[in-house]
């Protein structure tokens, strides 16, 4: 991909920093995210068994980013400037795996200025209508993914009506393409505990035809209970043709210390031919995944896969506290692609089809310890692959003092091939000891029985991390990590595994 945007030398950022913190009307802020990973790495395309694939693993990226606030001005209730300035150099498998290249610029810039009832933003924006079926545009650092757009937006926000316009011009990146977009979002809530909303999302892009996704939403709030519905469909640019459709329900509840949570989704937006039968069919819109994303480490590490393109599934969990020294947490969901009209998932292996159970404590025996606990089991079929998993955990943590803390915890997870008709297991038992607000040492071990041919079968590894000041946090990492997918709200990037140091330092000011 070729970088648009101009490179930012070094010194102009320092040139910035100092004249926005001398000269800033009202208030200046800023942050600083830098990463460095220096070791090896799994490489696909060496056609190796371990260790012979392993190639040397160069990484580096840097985020700064400045603000400058004020009310300090003759119009307008508030005017926001800000800019980040992004450094990256990725691997060289990182670069021929996601098609990732060194590259330093000027990332993001921006302006937002409030006058009444009116927000106004210019540069490089990002909205969410709904849930998201329509539209979502947002930023995940850890998967180099961002489908934010450089161009601005409007917003109206009074007497029960709120209106959202936006348009731009997305950056082409990881799962992202280069597309010009522009959107509209209506919503009212002129009715106490109601709201309903209206969209409308143009796309064009370099090589795919234009589109439209228009979509609906509501929210009604009574009793305790909160009701939440959505549907948007994909139609041609004529507007005559439906390519797609999607709906997506949740009803939550709470009451005396319970609370439940049920959702369900309906997808079916459709195959797209630029992107192919990709985790994203549309990198523009992530609708709720309807599904619990972290379960414990070594059950989340090969997550399932949702997809926007045809899939059907609901996702049940109940929390409840029946006495103070217990909390508990139980989930059930489902997931297939569609049998026909079907609105439920199937069981049926032809339907790719998905379920897991899941619930998870934590117990207060005492004023100084606390004791976490979960159980899982899933099942997920689909081309070449049926596995049934099993895992369990324990942690305990120890007050040694209100400071100073001890946490041991332990892992397992068995799991059953049925294509192979194997069976192995897979375990993780760590340690770590803290300082509140100082310093924490944490020690991992993590092990399978597995016959592994492309990585190895135990990964050890030891983290520190300090906390310098209320601004400054460094954590150093040195040992050896498993490889995996990487998935937040049904986004995902392969990581390959990994051995050497990482070091990542985190600050404001």
């Amino acid at each position: 991909m070729k970088n648009k945007y101009p490179a930012v030398p070094t010194y102009s950022l320092v040139l910035f920093l100092f004249f926005s913190n001398s000269y800033a009307l009202t208030n200046f802020s800023g942050s600083v995210k830098s990463r460095f990973e220096r070791g090896e790495e799994v490489n696909p395309y060496l056609f190796a068994d371990y260790p012979n694939n392993l190639s040397e693993r160069n990484f580096f990226e840097l985020y700064i980013s400045s603000e400058l606030n004020t009310t300090d001005i003759p119009f307008g209730g508030r005017l926001r400037l800000g800019l980040r300035l992004f450094e990256f150099q990725p691997s060289s498998v990182e670069r021929r795996m996601q098609g990732l290249e060194y590259q330093r610029r000027l990332d993001k810039i921006y302006s937002q200025l409030n006058i009444g009832k009116w927000e106004i933003w210019l540069g490089d924006v990002y909205e969410t209508y709904g849930r998201g079926l329509a539209l979502n545009l947002m930023e995940n650092q850890d998967l180099y993914f961002d489908s934010g757009v450089r161009g601005g937006k409007i917003n109206y926000n009074g007497g029960g009506w709120r209106v959202k316009t936006i348009a731009g011009e997305s950056r082409e990146g990881y799962l992202v393409n280069r597309e010009q977009l522009a959107a509209v979002n209506l919503e009212n809530r002129s009715v106490k505990g109601m709201k309903l909303g209206l969209s409308n999302v143009y796309q064009r892009g370099v090589s795919l035809e234009e589109r439209f996704t228009p979509g609906a939403y509501f929210q009604i709030q009574r009793w305790g209970f909160t009701l939440f519905g959505e549907y948007a469909q994909t139609r041609d640019n004529k507007f005559d043709e439906l390519l797609g459709d999607g709906t997506y329900l949740n009803l939550n509840w709470g009451l005396m210390g319970a609370a439940v949570n049920l959702e369900y989704k309906y997808y079916k937006f459709g195959f797209d031919a630029f992107n192919g039968d990709s985790l994203v069919e549309n990198p523009f819109r992530t609708p709720p995944v309807v599904q619990r994303e972290i379960t414990t480490h070594l059950m989340s590490e090969h997550p399932h896969l949702p997809l926007t393109t045809d899939q059907v599934g609901f996702n049940a969990e109940i929390s409840y506290s029946p006495w103070y020294w217990l909390f508990l947490t139980s989930s059930y969901s489902r997931a297939s692609s569609h049998e026909g009209g079907n609105l439920f998932p199937s069981l049926k292996e032809e339907y790719k089809p998905f379920w897991e159970w899941f619930t998870e404590g934590e117990l207060y025996p005492s004023d100084k310890t606390i004791v976490k606990f979960a159980f899982g089991m899933n099942e997920e079929a689909r081309p070449f692959y049926w596995r049934k998993k099993t895992g369990t955990l324990a942690d305990i943590t120890y007050y040694l003092s209100p400071f100073h803390s001890l946490t041991i915890g332990g892992e397992n997870m068995l799991v059953k091939d049925e294509i192979y008709d194997a069976e192995f297991q897979e375990w993780k038992i760590s340690m770590t000891l803290a300082k509140a607000s100082v310093v924490s040492v944490n020690f991992l071990y993590q092990w399978t029985t597995e016959e592994l041919d492309d990585e190895d079968k135990e990964w050890p590894g030891g983290e520190i991390a300090f906390t310098l000041n209320s601004s400054n946090r460094l954590t150093m990492f040195f040992g050896r990590e498993r490889g995996g997918l990487k998935c937040t709200s049904g986004v995902c990037r392969p990581v390959q595994p990994f051995e050497g140091l990482r070091i990542t330092l985190q600050s404001a000011f």
